[in-house]
């Protein structure tokens, strides 16, 4: 149940005081419920935020009025801090406990972050395998097998997710065009659905980036135990191009063989 802003923690920007909503992840001004600052705005550093604030609008500034005279530094405590309860009853911890804790140590996998750093690469499952997750060479490496993530494609029916297709017994790319594909594959051809590059391994992604890690990992936190979907082709929509393609193929046939017919109807005459 949402709780009502009036009974959400206060503390202040720059002499303006904001309600804090910590599940929403947002800071709400006291006196104007749509005037909101989200904590994704804000650069994280460990022992607090920073933000580059105006003073002028008390909202974020954006990139073009970074420098003008009304754009300060605004200065953070932790959620930890502002809102201890708030935090403690999000992750299920006591509030004796949350004295001890960051946002950091809540909000990601602190041992996962600290295998990554120690560059233990991810894993996922594909297939029933347990595949290495190498962003670096762009792959999914496994003992018997690699697997190129250049042949998987953003999938525009399954928002950010990527999808290939796979030969089920060998893992080995199947290459499909559903713009010329005219029948369907054999069984053991199975599409396979697998998180966005950012999901895969945001640790890789902030580095190559070059953004603030912690701060990029809080956005978006290691996962564990990632797997891929694996989806039957007759749950796909492959049949409908196969049928597409093959009237296409039909209506090219009959035009060729009326241009043929023509033409050798003019040469009889």
């Amino acid at each position: 149940m949402k709780v009502k802003q009036e009974l959400l923690p206060i503390t202040q920007i720059r002499g303006t005081f904001f309600n804090v909503d910590v599940d929403e992840r947002h800071f709400i001004k006291a006196d104007d419920a749509l005037h909101i600052i989200s904590i994704e705005d804000m650069v994280y550093h460990g022992s607090h935020y920073t933000l580059d604030y105006d003073l002028f609008t008390q909202k974020t500034a954006s990139p073009l009025e970074i420098g003008g005279e009304d754009v300060v530094t605004a200065y953070i405590p932790q959620l930890v801090e502002i809102a201890p309860a708030e935090m403690a009853a999000k992750y299920n911890i006591s509030i004796l406990d949350i004295r001890h804790r960051t946002d950091f140590d809540l909000a990601v996998d602190v041992e996962l972050f600290h295998q990554r750093d120690q560059g233990q690469l991810p894993e996922m499952k594909v297939l029933g395998a347990d595949y290495m997750v190498d962003m670096e060479r762009s792959q999914l490496y496994h003992r018997k097998n690699v697997i190129p993530l250049s042949g998987f494609k953003p999938d525009f029916r399954h928002e950010g997710m990527l999808s290939a297709y796979l030969n089920k017994h060998t893992h080995q790319l199947v290459r499909i065009d559903p713009l010329t594909i005219k029948e369907m594959p054999g069984e053991e051809v199975v599409k396979v659905l697998i998180p966005g590059r950012t999901q895969l391994d945001p640790y890789y992604r902030a580095k190559s980036i070059g953004t603030d890690l912690k701060t990029y990992l809080m956005r978006h936190p290691l996962t564990r135990h990632l797997e891929a979907k694996i989806i039957p082709l007759n749950e796909t929509n492959l049949n409908r191009y196969v049928k597409i393609n093959q009237e296409k193929e039909t209506q090219r046939k009959a035009t060729e063989q009326l241009r043929i017919w023509h033409r050798k109807f003019r040469n009889s005459v």
